[in-house]
């Protein structure tokens, strides 16, 4: 995955996920609400455009890390329920 800053401001953050569909956009924007920041996923056009995360406020950059960082605590959890349940 290639993202590259569009906007970096203090209280916005933009950033271009180049390459990837509205999956991971979406996962991180919805972990973005749910550690308290204010994080959308948007896509113009999925075909001439690449999706986008746009964070907002005061805490807009420390918010996407959180974000990414739940998405990726997910994953791992996700990962190892799988693991159990494929045993049985």
């Amino acid at each position: 995955m290639h993202i590259e800053v569009l906007t970096n401001e203090k209280e916005l953050v933009k950033i271009e996920l180049v390459g990837e569909n509205q999956s991971v956009p979406q996962l991180v924007a919805k972990a973005g609400w749910e550690v308290g920041g204010q994080i959308a996923a948007i896509q113009e056009h999925p075909f001439t455009e690449q999706p986008k995360l746009v964070s907002v406020g005061a805490n807009a950059k420390k918010n996407l890390e959180k974000a990414a960082s739940k998405v990726a605590a997910d994953a791992e959890e996700m990962e190892i329920e799988m693991k159990k349940a494929l045993k049985k």
